[in-house]
């Protein structure tokens, strides 16, 4: 999964630790696991695996507004450098999904 951001994060004080540290707790709080988060200097990979009952649109919702809302409470100097103060830019989500079904009998 990948996700695009509005604003260039990388650089930013405290920013790129705080997506990271915002991502773990979520795994902690929903049956998810993130195998990967990469931050380049536009956009955010993230590798994620969850449980069969979230669909996509259900993680990415869930992923975009709780780490945006966590990074504008504890790094609020980001909020104020957006243009439009949104943290992620809308319909820029590019998706690779492979399901495979493992039989455990």
């Amino acid at each position: 999964m990948q996700l695009d951001s509005r604003q260039t994060v990388s650089g930013k004080s405290g920013a790129i630790q705080t997506m990271r540290d915002v991502c773990l707790e979520l795994e902690k709080r929903y049956q998810l696991k993130f195998l990967e988060i990469g931050i380049d200097e536009d956009h955010v990979h993230f590798l994620v695996q969850s449980i069969p009952s979230y669909s996509v649109t259900k993680l990415v919702t869930l992923i975009k507004s709780i780490t945006a809302t966590e990074i504008f409470r504890l790094c609020p100097h980001v909020k104020k450098q957006l243009w439009g103060g949104e943290f992620w830019s809308d319909g820029i989500l590019r998706v690779l999904l492979v399901v495979m079904a493992m039989n455990t009998r």
